[in-house]
């Protein structure tokens, strides 16, 4: 198994899993590998208290990479699945860096991370930036990777996504995904052009997200546009979170544009 999300083939598909038990977490695990997965984000706050046990052995048997994300519980609402944990910032962390010790191969951590959730999902506050570079340097001690992950609650300009990549990458971390609104496709167009940006000027690797029913074609044209990966699901749920593509659907449609973006005209 690849030990680091840096070193797959990109754009690569993680599979976002929300399962609340072991039992349904190893399920979607297999059925996403099935359907052309080549990562697992492991989303803890969904996971029922009583499983947490089993995490271990889940994450160090999967067929695929596995990475943790710990959002805060009002991020989790966003995918219908129920009431989740409420943890301190210290606690999102100390979950995943044991994940770590235990066969995940990366955390996720907010650039707002150790702060209140900031509109533009960034924050310049001292003893938050200490605290984050605490988690990444732990991480790498372990050898490991770091994800960091911007979520603005206002849409970015082209320019703040850059700049949010630019950040991520000074905090000393290996890859970025960086989510923003957009209010119409134009606005979606210029989230796109930031991660060729990010990519042409070869940036760590950056996936860029526009948020919201006028920015789902993003999803799919970011991961090549930024040479990133898509966050993708294996089945759509009714009451679900709908803007994720299935796994199937986007491993074919990456196949296809990749191919003519390869062989486009410069």
């Amino acid at each position: 198994m690849v030990a680091r999300l840096t070193q797959l083939p990109r754009p690569f598909i993680v599979a976002v899993i929300t399962g609340r038990t072991s039992t349904a977490i190893a399920a979607a695990m297999q059925r996403a590998a099935y359907a052309g997965a080549h990562a697992c984000e492991l989303n803890l706050p969904l996971v029922d208290v009583d499983q947490w046990a089993m995490m271990s052995s889940l994450v160090a048997s999967s067929p695929r990479p596995v990475y943790t994300s710990c959002r805060r519980a009002a991020f989790m609402d966003v995918y219908g699945r129920g009431p989740v944990s409420h943890w301190d910032e210290g606690e999102r962390m100390a979950r995943q860096l044991e994940l770590l010790d235990r066969g995940s191969v990366a955390l996720d951590i907010e650039l707002d991370a150790f702060d209140d959730a900031q509109p533009v999902g960034v924050t310049d506050h001292p003893a938050a930036i200490t605290e984050q570079m605490r988690t990444v340097a732990t991480a790498h001690e372990l050898g490991k990777e770091v994800v960091f992950s911007c979520h603005a609650t206002q849409p970015l300009s082209r320019d703040e996504v850059i700049d949010s990549a630019r950040i991520a990458q000074e905090r000393g971390g290996d890859l970025a995904k960086i989510v923003a609104p957009a209010t119409d496709e134009e606005q979606a167009l210029d989230y796109l052009a930031a991660a060729t940006a990010i990519n042409r000027n070869k940036m760590l690797p950056t996936t860029v997200i526009a948020a919201g029913k006028a920015g789902r074609f993003t999803r799919l044209l970011a991961p090549v546009l930024g040479r990133s990966w898509a966050l993708c699901q294996e089945h759509i749920e009714d009451g679900g979170f709908p803007d994720q593509p299935p796994i199937a659907d986007a491993r074919e449609a990456l196949r296809i544009l990749s191919a003519l973006h390869e062989y486009a005209p410069n």
